[in-house]
């Protein structure tokens, strides 16, 4: 099963304890649904078109293995972790990862970002090359990390 979300909005201004979105539930390709949040620290709110899909999307979610518990986790969450995961983490992982690719298309419009082979880089982090992508600089790239793969976002080997 593959889900989706799109046509994110985040309202930043009206977060407060959550991140206040809204956005469209895909499921295999086809509109199942909408989901949104206020940003008052309740759980996200869903409308599904069809309560049956609406139950095959979290019996999907239950196979999902547990999340375990994150390497800079504080004291206070090991007694949490590793937790199961529910529709609401599932779409909030997919708005953020859809927030961060949209902010980096829009790096990427007029600067090269890339990661090199063998470096560690934090979730979402790129390196920028103040200058957009063109032929020569994945060429110049290429000779300045001899020996090491160069990924550079949105360009396919």
């Amino acid at each position: 099963m593959k889900i989706e979300v799109k046509n994110v909005k985040m309202h930043r201004d009206m977060s407060e304890e959550t991140e206040c979105f809204s956005c469209t539930i895909y499921v295999d390709g086809k509109k199942a649904g909408e989901a949104s949040n206020r940003g008052g620290g309740g759980c996200n709110e869903y409308h599904f078109a069809d309560r049956k899909v609406e139950q095959s999307v979290h019996d999907y979610i239950d196979t999902l293995p547990e999340i375990p518990l994150p390497a800079d986790a504080e004291d206070w969450a090991k007694s949490i972790y590793p937790m199961k995961q529910d529709l609401d983490w599932f779409v909030g992982e997919l708005v953020q990862d859809a927030e961060a690719d949209k902010r980096l298309r829009r790096l990427a419009k007029k600067k090269t970002l890339f990661r090199i082979e063998g470096e560690t880089y934090a979730y979402g982090e790129w390196l920028i090359l103040n200058h957009p992508y063109e032929d020569g600089v994945g060429e110049w790239l290429k000779d300045k990390y001899a020996g090491k793969q160069v990924e550079i976002y949105g360009v396919t080997a």
